[in-house]
């Protein structure tokens, strides 16, 4: 488990260091009570060695003065020794034979080979009588070397003992369940059909990141997708209503529209497109499967008479003259689509288009139509206020308007879906005070 190879790694490093400072400071402290202890020794000895020279001092024996010291500076291990009188002539003078007890390769550490000391030897009068001074080794190899292994075993056995203790209490409280818990989401993640999503910590808690994130965005996107298809739910419902609903007005329209006085040949031929484009557009309401269809469609009388229809929709709403252009029209052109739904389409473009220009300008529509090989291209621009370009990249959206008050946003997406269902493709431009361009390309029919 990667998180108990970290653990065991920090724990380890930390031991590690506790063991290090508990050496400094064992050796530190070992330092420190070894010279104080060797300092109180030495202030000893110079009480002891001074009453003894008082006493030879008085009797004047300087030759049993001297053996004596000389005992004393070999029994006690003494490095060096001197005692001179008043007139500073030296009475005795030592200096020890074993030179590997005054000499350490440690010295460094303690600061010095030896520790040396002096005092002023007096008479019970406080006449001086002379000076002693005497120096001792500070501590010998083998004392030196079982100091520092105490030193450094006893921390590293206190921290290692720590060590295992915490990691027996991590593995049994935290590590264990945190792989098990891991084991069991990833059990779900399988059934949920993904995979861990990649987390900088690749441990078992950085999994665990991984998947609650991954759980967290499939939750919304569920929540999305449900609303989504309560929405559709909705529509379905409210389509089958209206096509049910709309069919006896159709029947009535059909039954008056040759009976109308009073009318043209052509506004009556308009009148009869509009009718059969309702009908259309209710039996689509009615038949859920039609958007899966494609048949033969003749383009070119298609965009006229959707042409027509707005000529006279627009210049009675606006009151005003409306141009339409259709470019192209020489050779008629055969595309796969579904003609209710086409026609459905080019109505609701030519719609925006021509709501796109403001009251005070001529709107000004143009329609051009061109092949290009496998695929015949429809562009429908117009003279508008353009489109910025903030708005522009979400176009297509479903709910997405602008510029209309009333708009509902479900046009263009309407357009977007079956142009796309139909292995077309779809293009839109626009410059802010001059105009929009869609160019949508649908396969040709060479039937």
């Amino acid at each position: 488990m990667k998180l108990a190879n970290k653990l065991l790694r920090s724990v380890l490093w930390t031991s590690l260091a506790f063991g290090c400072a508990g050496i400094m400071v064992g050796l530190a402290y070992n330092r420190n009570v070894f010279l104080d202890s060797i300092r109180i020794r030495l202030d000893r000895e110079l009480q002891t060695t001074g009453a003894t020279i008082i006493r030879y001092y008085l009797y004047g024996d300087l030759i049993g003065l001297r053996s004596t010291l000389d005992a004393l500076a070999s029994v006690n291990d003494w490095c060096n020794g001197k005692f001179k009188d008043q007139n500073d002539e030296v009475i005795w003078i030592y200096r020890s034979e074993k030179s590997e007890l005054c000499k350490s390769q440690f010295a460094l550490f303690w600061g010095a080979d030896q520790i040396s000391d002096s005092i002023m030897v007096r008479r019970i009068n406080n006449q001086a009588i002379g000076e002693l001074s005497i120096s001792v080794p500070v501590i010998s190899e083998s004392h030196l070397m079982y100091d520092l292994l105490i030193s450094f075993f006893v921390p590293f056995l206190i921290f290692w003992i720590l060590f295992l203790v915490v990691i027996k209490y991590s593995m049994k409280n935290l590590l264990i369940p945190l792989n098990a818990f891991a084991q069991q989401l990833k059990q779900y993640g399988a059934e949920l059909n993904f995979q861990l999503s990649s987390d900088k910590s690749s441990d078992e808690i950085g999994q665990i990141k991984g998947m609650f994130e991954e759980l967290r965005l499939r939750w919304h996107q569920s929540i999305e997708q449900v609303r989504q298809a309560e929405a559709d739910i909705a529509v379905a419902r409210i389509s089958a209503q209206v096509a049910h609903d709309i069919r006896s007005p159709l029947t009535a329209l059909n039954m008056i529209q040759d009976r109308l006085p009073g009318i043209s040949v052509e506004q009556r031929d308009l009148l009869r497109s509009a009718i059969k484009r309702i009908s259309d557009i209710s039996d689509n309401l009615r038949d859920t499967e039609a958007k899966d269809k494609t048949e033969s469609v003749d383009l070119i009388p298609l965009i006229q008479r959707a042409i027509a229809e707005k000529q006279i929709e627009w210049e009675q709403k606006r009151r005003s003259k409306i141009t339409f252009r259709l470019l192209g029209a020489e050779k008629n052109v055969t595309v796969l689509g579904l003609g209710r739904d086409l026609e459905r389409i080019i109505s609701n473009l030519l719609n925006n288009s021509i709501e796109a220009v403001p009251l005070d300008r001529a709107p000004i529509c143009e329609i051009v139509v061109s092949t290009e090989r496998d695929y015949a291209r429809i562009e429908i621009r117009d003279n508008g206020d353009g489109i910025p370009k903030e708005i522009l990249n979400h176009l297509g959206q479903r709910g997405l308007t602008f510029g209309k008050p009333t708009g509902t946003g479900l046009g263009l997406w309407y357009a977007l879906n079956r142009i796309y269902a139909w292995k077309g493709t779809v293009q839109i431009s626009s410059q802010e005070n001059v105009g929009t361009s869609i160019v949508f390309c649908l396969r040709r029919c060479f039937l």
